[in-house]
């Protein structure tokens, strides 16, 4: 090889690190800018799930507008981002469409790489389900029909809800804004392709006892 190959060599393997950072969409704030939230639905937003000393998480709940007697089966929706990145605003569209099917959707934040050393993340998605739960009452919503969804490094953390039970803490002042017992696995079957069982009834779903 010539020497100035040599020389350039280093500089292109560079320049391929680099293309796929400069060229990534923004995930940022705007993340949600282009979605419009349907009005047939009723959001709470930033509501807190967890708490790790002043590090507050925060989740946006989604329902349907219409007001139904039937305790509401929960979707946990949880975002991309390669655990490095990401806004769980951006993943609004999907938590909005499940609700419109007539679910209750969590879309939560979770501690990234740079924040949390793993397992934090998951023990992030957990606490939202354990909030669920504490919460169920106050938003009609049903304690043994809770799901998962997620995209890239959300469905990682869904696969994960749906196969562990106990993750232990990494830091002594976890605490979740639900109850601190750890439940035993008892959620609806998660994963990248949805919900329950994938049906689109969430009646029909086969909610399954797994966490």
């Amino acid at each position: 090889m010539p020497r100035w190959g040599l020389f350039l060599a280093p500089w292109a393997v560079l320049g391929l690190c680099l293309v796929p950072r400069l060229t990534r969409p923004d995930w940022g704030p705007r993340a949600d800018a282009d979605f419009s939230p349907p009005a047939n639905l009723r959001i709470e937003r930033d509501l807190t799930y967890a708490r790790y000393g002043n590090r507050e998480m925060h989740l946006d709940l989604y329902r349907p507008a219409q007001v139904s007697r039937a305790l509401l089966p929960t979707v946990i929706v949880i975002r991309g981002g390669g655990f490095q990145h990401g806004d769980s605003k951006g993943f609004g569209f999907v938590a909005a469409r499940l609700a419109q099917a007539g679910f209750a959707t969590a879309c939560i934040q979770y501690r990234t790489s740079g924040e949390a050393r793993f397992p934090a993340p998951i023990q992030d998605a957990k606490a939202a389900v354990r909030w669920v739960r504490a919460n169920a009452a106050t938003y009609r919503l049903d304690p043994d029909a809770i799901g998962a969804i997620g995209g890239s490094a959300g469905a990682y953390l869904a696969t994960f809800l749906a196969t562990t039970s106990v993750v232990a803490p990494t830091r002594k002042r976890e605490r979740s804004c639900g109850p601190n017992k750890v439940d035993k696995p008892r959620m609806g079957t998660g994963g990248a392709g949805g919900a329950g069982s994938g049906s689109d009834s969430p009646r029909k779903a086969n909610w399954r006892s797994i966490s």
